[in-house]
């Protein structure tokens, strides 16, 4: 069975974080499907932890030149969870295939 452009990139992230941090923490959060359209109500892909920082890591891939916020469904969700944090923060790693 072939694996799709999204788990593909996952894997390829994965790599490309353990050569690039070779001392740090990185793992894949089991997908949790809610039944509805296959969208995972995990709040990413990754947790990764590297020089005293901790990561939460979204991994999309999308055909085209830019992705739109609502092909992250998880963005909105973060966002307002942890907005008395302060701090504006990024978890979407893109692959855009064009």
């Amino acid at each position: 069975m072939s694996t799709n452009q999204g788990k593909a990139f996952e894997q390829k992230f994965k790599e490309c974080w353990m050569k690039s941090f070779p001392n740090s923490f990185i793992y894949r959060l089991p997908d949790q499907l809610s039944g509805y359209l296959t969208v995972s109500q995990n709040p990413g892909d990754f947790i990764c932890f590297t020089n005293k920082r901790l990561f939460l890591i979204e991994c999309k891939s999308h055909d085209g030149a830019s992705i739109p916020f609502t092909a992250i469904p998880q963005y909105e969700r973060l966002l307002n969870y942890y907005q008395d944090f302060g701090n504006p923060f990024d978890f979407s790693i893109d692959n855009e295939r064009i």
